[in-house]
């Protein structure tokens, strides 16, 4: 059996938490990895995908709502096309 919480041994993913459907530990760990990242970096960009994921699957709409607009004028414009 894999422990998720055995943090000194091995650290997981936050892809394992959503894989395993457990939206608001995979939650938890995209807001720590946005906190530690630099803004606009692929790890930041990571993070506010996964956290918008996140917050779709556990039907938190308006929260889901306000990150978009928060994070939408950080992308790329080639993205957004």
């Amino acid at each position: 059996m894999l422990l998720l919480n055995a943090a000194p041994l091995l650290q997981a993913q936050e892809s394992w938490y959503e894989k395993l459907q457990r939206w608001d530990e995979a939650l938890e760990a995209y807001e720590k990895k946005h906190r530690s990242s630099v803004p606009g970096s692929p790890a930041a960009v990571e993070a506010a995908l996964g956290r918008l994921r996140c917050l779709a699957a556990l039907a938190e709409w308006d929260r889901l709502s306000m990150l978009a607009r928060q994070e939408w004028p950080r992308v790329d414009p080639q993205v957004c096309a």
